[in-house]
């Protein structure tokens, strides 16, 4: 029982004792009042941390092995965090469970607005899914990563990941991704030179690939990459013929990304009354973006 409370950790309970034993808890009684009387146990925690290591020193590692896994099945069924479920279950050699258990982590982390937290859970995830040989998924959480630095870390650690995302790509729709990153990291740092040249190669990669989708995100990038430029023309002429497959799609996020950078080159380029009117649309798509991802939640 000690044991199994030690690898437990924070997230002992005699729930989990009792299935992690195969006892019943009137059949642990005994056990947790002996534990308890030599203060061992306080209720369902360690009454010292050096005691709680000794116990855990005591578990050959096959074993604890196990019980890790049995303590993250438990607790994947039950609710318990994900985070602390992904290290169960890393610890439990189950590396692909825990780089689920790791992106749903980082999923709250980013509803949470905690994006640095994000973005090491993110980090864990690709790690867990490499040691698990599952290279698509690695890669993908290696890409959310990206994402979520891009949006706090304006140094040097940003470029070096999107750098080694770049490296790693093995497919062109992952380079495409890659690319696209790139060019928004050099976007938000107004380096619009290069998010230009990164946007030139994303986007090649995306007609060739026929993603619709990807086009628009990308041209959304180059676009204000353009106008910083003082070359609104260009822009309008990238995001223009994209405008009616945009209107028709029923992804409010999508159309709040082109609306808004369709209004700011409209802004560039003097039809103001037609960027309001641009900016209104961006702004009742960005509502029904937060109503729906409310829902979601």
């Amino acid at each position: 029982l000690s044991r199994v409370a030690a690898i437990a950790g924070v997230d002992f309970s005699i729930e989990l004792a009792e299935a992690a034993t195969g006892q019943r808890a009137v059949q642990l009684a005994s056990a947790w009042q002996e534990l308890q009387d030599a203060q061992v146990l306080h209720d369902e925690c360690f009454a010292h941390d050096l005691v709680a290591d000794a116990a855990l020193r005591s578990v050959p590692p096959v074993v604890a092995r196990r019980v890790h896994a049995q303590c993250a099945q438990w607790l994947a069924t039950h609710g318990g965090e994900p985070a602390r479920v992904a290290w169960h279950w890393c610890r439990g050699g189950q590396p692909a469970e825990a780089g689920r258990a790791f992106m749903a982590a980082a999923k709250r982390a980013e509803r949470a607005a905690r994006v640095r937290e994000e973005a090491e859970l993110c980090g864990h995830a690709a790690q867990a899914f490499a040691d698990a040989g599952m290279e698509q998924e690695a890669f993908d959480a290696r890409l959310l990563r990206v994402r979520a630095l891009n949006g706090i870390a304006f140094d040097d650690e940003a470029r070096q990941e999107v750098h080694a995302l770049i490296e790693s790509a093995t497919t062109d729709p992952q380079r495409m991704h890659a690319h696209t990153e790139l060019c928004g990291l050099h976007t938000e740092r107004s380096e619009p030179q290069a998010a230009l040249e990164a946007g030139r190669a994303a986007l090649a990669l995306a007609r060739s690939l026929g993603s619709m989708e990807r086009q628009v995100r990308i041209g959304c990038h180059m676009a204000s990459a353009l106008c910083r430029l003082g070359r609104s023309d260009e822009a309008m002429a990238l995001l223009a013929p994209q405008r009616a497959w945009v209107m028709q799609q029923p992804d409010p996020e999508l159309r709040m990304l082109w609306h808004g950078d369709w209004a700011a080159v409209l802004g560039c380029i003097g039809q103001l009354r037609n960027a309001i009117a641009a900016f209104d649309v961006a702004l009742a798509a960005s509502r029904e973006y937060g109503s729906r991802d409310a829902e979601g939640q």
